[in-house]
């Protein structure tokens, strides 16, 4: 589609939309009996329900139907939302109280008002995302394709860590002539080689000859620039002049490409001469630092997925998927004329994506899971990325807003402010949290209006939030699990906020930290906040129970703002169980998988299954017999579906267990074995086999995405996050008592 239809289609839908909530905005203003306000909301919550049943029994249903299905719901749950704003702006703020009353009631209502914009925005970019059928390239023809760079940046990252993604590169499909493979290595550059301090030099040094020694072995180009300017950005840009390839394909050296990576993303270049990206998603294939301290549940979508499933669809839809600093494909000229990868801000995926989308070109997102990454294995890693990503969106915002800046569409407007303007939740999280407790310990008023009033337009916008949020995004996020990452993020992003507002040119790119090791359980050093948070909570509880027992006056709202905190503190209790760092020792993350081989035996060939691997090691599951006679070193022998033959893996056996549960059937025994190839053509078929399968990835997302989450969340919320938050809350008290709490520091979180 041509960017002139998409505009014209884009003011279309802009005006369809602004009838259409001025319609919605009309039936929220009408004044009627309270009597029929609950008639009204007991009918629209109880066709929402029927509709999300209809919904979720229907999945094999054409497209269009099942939006229909959400359209009406989004029209449901508005009219609850516009008519409780509408009440609250003219029957319920606090205007003839003390000042603080006034501020306190004004900060809940700024807050409700920011989860109503974004509830509203979000609906408009969300509705219809967009699936794209997936074209190959004929990789092994005649026909021309264009040439690719592939740049893999890296700062600090270790050698194995980097070696993994380049066999990966080095894999892909493609013709030999017209793709180049370059390391960007910003820990060797000239200004690093030549510090004052002789011990930061020398490593300096030391990792710009082994990194050099690794290029040469796997036939890459290694590249380290003269300065460290600009981060990441200016490591990619200072490349870019020195290279030819008409398109650019970015990866973290973190983020590992299946062989199908190229074949599967270059046929848009060649369709459409005015797009400028094809963005993939990053899949994870190990638990983030809150599933593994909380409790990961095998079934529950990862964190990101809702951004990579919903967010990133919902954009492509209107012409603005962007970005996101890898596995994205780009055009060189595109990133040329506007002087390469943006660096006013430390989130130059989307400030070069929103420049690009300013001329007129085009972007696309295709939901294939084809590359595996890495999250950060700490509370404190965690941290250092997602105030990185909040410090630059709200640059964005601040230095660039979509809103005002020339040449987007209007949804292209809205879909990327919607995006950067997100980052303000951390206000709107913590005044949810914090605002019955300025009722139970300073004697704020947050209504001027009855109980009953309250419960009537506040209880069904609150329940038919939750219903439009599981119809919407469910399958992948499930409910209350944001609420669990918001919390644990708010207390750092609220800082991050008044620090970008005050000075938006400041700011410094932090690097994630990658393949960390955790040896030792500990508290994270950043727990201090939320003992405070907590702390606050429970003494509001506490101080509504005894004056709702003391015979005061106003009890219904004592009871009210008591059950309110009661719930914000089973919310951080929940989230509370992140903070205690569990041990984290092995250096491969691995991940099942059912894969048929044999194993060499004196000529002959006795049959195993692989259960579980990584690029290190695997589990094999075989008979008792063959366990027994297996010798310590072995030949492996399995068919490689991404490369379309069987490949033999030399490997040494390094546990036998008899009778083990994992195993099924005649397998009774399940053997760990290490992988020990002996040639750089072996460790290619290795990384093929383990990481070369964009259908393995792609299945195990479906898997994820299965359960509609409202009851699954609950439970996960319940059985995992206040059941491990009280544990560690316990492990504190104790340790506190005794003097053993230890407070230990792996990773600065520093913004």
């Amino acid at each position: 589609m041509s960017s002139g239809t998409y505009n014209t289609m884009s003011v279309l839908y802009a005006v369809a939309w602004f009838l259409g909530a001025g319609l919605l905005l009309y039936m929220a203003s009408l004044d009627v009996a309270h009597e029929v306000q609950l008639v009204w909301s007991i009918l629209a919550i109880g066709s929402m329900l029927i509709l999300r049943k209809m919904l979720f029994v229907r999945t094999k249903s054409s497209y269009r139907p099942l939006c229909y299905y959400k359209m009406i719901i989004l029209i449901l749950s508005g009219v609850i939302a516009l008519r409780y704003m509408w009440w609250r702006t003219f029957h319920s703020l606090p205007l003839d109280g003390d000042l603080g009353t006034m501020i306190a009631g004004f900060l809940l209502y700024f807050a409700e008002i920011q989860a109503l914009l974004i509830f509203f925005m979000s609906s408009v970019v969300y509705l219809y995302p967009l699936m794209r059928e997936v074209v190959k390239a004929d990789v092994d023809g005649e026909a021309e394709l264009p040439s690719v760079d592939v740049f893999v940046p890296t700062f600090n990252e270790p050698s194995e860590l980097i070696k993994l993604t380049l066999l990966a590169t080095g894999n892909m499909r493609y013709p030999a002539d017209k793709l180049n493979i370059y390391l960007l290595d910003d820990g060797g550059t000239v200004e690093k080689r030549q510090q004052k301090d002789p011990d930061l030099s020398a490593h300096a040094w030391g990792r710009y000859h082994e990194l050099q020694a690794l290029c040469e072995e796997l036939g890459v180009n290694y590249m380290a620039r003269e300065k460290n300017n600009d981060a990441k950005a200016g490591n990619i840009n200072a490349a870019l002049p020195k290279t030819s390839g008409e398109l650019v394909l970015i990866l973290d050296c973190d983020h590992v490409p299946t062989v199908d990576f190229l074949e599967n993303t270059v046929v848009p270049f060649q369709k459409d001469e005015k797009l400028y990206l094809v963005q993939t998603p990053h899949f994870l294939i190990n638990e983030d630092p809150v599933e593994k301290n909380v409790g990961h549940r095998t079934d529950m979508p990862s964190e990101c997925e809702l951004f990579y499933t919903s967010t990133m669809r919902g954009m492509d839809n209107w012409n603005s998927a962007f970005f996101c600093g890898s596995g994205g494909l780009l055009r060189r000229s595109c990133l040329e004329e506007v002087g390469g990868i943006g660096t006013r801000t430390v989130t130059e995926d989307i400030e070069t994506s929103i420049q690009l989308a300013r001329r007129g070109y085009n972007s696309a997102y295709i939901h294939k899971p084809m590359l595996a990454g890495l999250q950060p294995e700490s509370f404190s890693g965690f941290m250092t990325q997602r105030l990185r990503w909040a410090h630059g969106m709200l640059q964005v915002f601040m230095m660039m807003n979509p809103l005002v800046i020339r040449g987007l569409s209007p949804t292209q407007r809205l879909c990327y402010f919607n995006m950067v303007s997100y980052w303000f939740f951390s206000f709107m999280r913590l005044v949810f949290l914090l605002a019955p407790s300025l009722y139970l310990l300073f004697g704020f008023a947050l209504y001027d209006a009855p109980v009953h009033e309250v419960l009537l337009y506040g209880v069904p916008h609150l329940i038919a939030f939750v219903l439009y949020f599981n119809v919407f995004f469910g399958r992948v996020r499930w409910f209350l699990v944001s609420e669990m990452y918001e919390t644990l993020q708010s207390m750092f992003s609220i800082r991050t906020i008044f620090k970008v507002l005050l000075h938006p040119q400041n700011g410094k790119f932090n690097v994630t930290p990658k393949d960390e090791n955790i040896d030792e359980e500990f508290m994270t050093p950043l727990a201090a906040p939320y003992f405070i948070l907590i702390t606050m909570i429970i003494l509001s509880v506490a101080v509504g129970l005894f004056r709702m027992f003391s015979g005061e006056p106003n009890w219904e709202f004592l009871v009210m703002a008591t059950f309110w905190s009661s719930l914000s503190l089973l919310i951080v209790i929940g989230s509370f169980g992140a903070l205690y760092e569990k041990k984290q020792v092995r250096h491969s993350t691995r991940f099942d998988v059912e894969l048929d081989a044999s194993l060499a035996f004196e000529g002959a060939a006795e049959p195993c299954l692989i259960k579980e691997m990584s690029a290190t090691g695997a589990n094999l599951c075989m008979s008792s017999e063959a366990a027994e006679k297996l010798e310590e070193k072995s030949l492996l022998n399995v068919y490689c579906e991404p490369l379309g033959r069987n490949i033999e893996l030399n490997f040494r056996v390094c546990s036998r267990r008899v009778g083990d549960d994992t195993c099924e059937g005649d397998a009774k025994a399940a053997v760990g074995i290490v992988f020990t190839p002996s040639s750089l053509q072996e460790q290619r078929d290795l990384v093929a086999l383990s990481y070369g399968d964009s259908e393995r990835w792609r299945s195990i997302l479906k898997a994820r995405n299965v359960h509609p989450g409202l009851w699954h969340g609950f439970m996960y919320f319940c059985s995992s996050g206040i059941r491990s938050g009280f544990g560690v809350i316990g492990i504190s008290i104790y340790r506190f008592l005794t003097m053993e709490i230890k407070f230990k520091r792996v990773l600065g979180a520093k913004d």
